[in-house]
């Protein structure tokens, strides 16, 4: 999850929406789209998630064990 004006200033584009659980238990429904991430000298892709602008970007489990993060 990033700020959405930051992933469209990339270029990035919504494609679907999605679910996310806050800590909190709440949960929103926010758009997202694809990239390429690349971490640690591996590369690989996946979801991004457009999130509000004061959110500090996440990366999630999945985008880490895809770069071989166990």
């Amino acid at each position: 999850m990033a700020p959405a004006s930051e992933l469209a200033r990339i270029g990035i584009e919504p494609i679907g929406m999605t679910d996310v659980q806050a800590p909190d238990g709440t949960v929103r429904e926010y758009p997202f789209g694809l990239a390429r991430v690349e971490l640690m000298g591996e590369v690989t892709a996946g979801r991004v998630i457009f999130g509000p602008e004061d959110i500090d970007p996440i990366i999630g489990t999945t985008a880490l064990e895809s770069v071989g993060m166990r």
